[in-house]
């Protein structure tokens, strides 16, 4: 059972990281469009919208990755209800973990690469919206 949760859970990280940086690329790339065109980057306020529309995508992507976990969860039954495996997983990639829930321990070990995930996803949204805020910034000056 160890090598199997080795295997799933690299296999989520390596799902949720790929969905995580394809996504963060069109938003850059899609920002950078909106920055060139004139009527955008020559007002400020606009470019202030750019960069808090930054951050609510960057949080709606970081939601996928919680309910691809959650329903990892209940695929394969450790959860009957979808609002427990999504607490949990909310607590896991964020890695608040309460543990007031926690996994069988068939499927225990899947839950840290689920933490691994979210260390890594979180620092690589951190860096995306300091490169992002520094090329917007820079710009308006």
């Amino acid at each position: 059972m160890l090598i199997k949760q080795l295997i799933i859970g690299s296999s989520m990280v390596l799902v949720t990281a790929s969905l995580h940086v394809v996504a963060l690329f069109f938003l850059a790339v899609r920002s950078r469009r909106m920055l060139i065109d004139s009527t955008w980057s020559e007002n400020y306020l606009k470019r202030l919208v750019i960069l808090s529309l930054l951050v609510l995508a960057v949080v709606a992507i970081h939601s996928v990755g919680v309910w691809l976990w959650a329903f990892f969860y209940l695929a394969i039954g450790e959860f009957s209800e979808f609002g427990r495996a999504l607490y949990f997983s909310a607590t896991t990639i964020t890695t608040l973990g309460y543990g007031d829930i926690t996994l069988s321990p068939d499927w225990q070990l899947t839950s840290t690469f689920e933490a691994l995930s979210g260390l890594i996803l979180i620092g690589v949204s951190t860096a995306f919206m300091f490169e992002m805020m520094r090329h917007v910034l820079d710009d308006a000056t």
